[in-house]
């Protein structure tokens, strides 16, 4: 059998996807958008566990400087009693 139909996907001559269904590109830019919206869904997630993650690191610096400054005085202090 063969089908005398033209292709309903062709290529011009950059190389580009043409198609002959108008439908087609109305799908391919739904596809598109889907994918970009999901892209900016990932980046501000990823964005927000960055912002956390800073911020557990600042206080984890902070809670080590606090105990560590402790921990340097209480030394001293013992130290100075022998």
């Amino acid at each position: 059998m063969c089908d005398s139909r033209p292709p309903l996907l062709s290529f011009d001559q950059s190389g580009l996807r043409t198609s002959q269904n108008p439908l087609d590109g109305v799908q391919l830019r739904m596809r598109d958008l889907q994918f970009n919206n999901q892209i900016e869904r990932e980046r501000a997630e990823l964005l927000t566990r960055a912002t956390v993650a800073e911020q557990q690191s600042r206080e984890q610096q902070e809670y080590i400087d606090t105990h560590l400054t402790r921990y340097d005085l209480l030394s001293r202090l013992q130290i100075r009693q022998w």
